[in-house]
């Protein structure tokens, strides 16, 4: 199969509520019976066949009612207020994905997830500070997240 030629390029961040070294990535039960978690991408490169996606960002919630692999996640996608409608419709694509093979993290947790919730147009909120390794994500109204490094719970 043919598929549209994409590319996005950027900082992204996760957090779950599991304790760090998410469980479900080894097959293993979420920390908290469920795995809820935010994730937050900024563009500073992209595009999807001849639409430029530089600047944009995007963000999702997600739901497990227990490990990821189990399946049953709902999940609600939030999309940069400012895109156009082309570029919602392209970054809907590559979410979705519908333009890759089956093997692309995309496909594997999209494959994952029973309920797809009304998406969000809305201002995201993303800073990042690679040389100080922390970062804030926010989507007006709907979450907010800050990520640093993993603090040794001795010292």
């Amino acid at each position: 199969m043919a598929y549209v030629d994409w590319m996005i390029r950027g900082p992204k961040m996760v957090t779950c509520v599991c304790d760090y070294g998410c469980p479900c990535e080894f097959l293993a039960p979420p920390t908290r019976d469920v795995c809820e978690g935010f994730e937050a991408m900024e563009i500073e490169e992209g595009y999807f066949g001849d639409v430029r996606l530089d600047g944009l960002r995007f963000a999702g919630t997600y739901h497990w009612p227990g490990p990821v692999h189990e399946g049953h996640g709902i999940v609600q996608g939030v999309i940069d207020a400012r895109a156009t409608d082309a570029q919602r419709d392209a970054l809907f694509k590559i979410l979705d994905g519908e333009e890759q093979e089956p093997t692309t993290p995309f496909n594997i947790y999209g494959s994952t997830i029973e309920t797809e919730l009304d998406p969000i147009f809305c201002d995201i909120e993303f800073t990042w500070e690679p040389d100080r390794r922390r970062g804030t994500m926010a989507a007006a109204g709907h979450f907010k997240a800050s990520i640093e490094p993993i603090r040794n719970p001795v010292t």
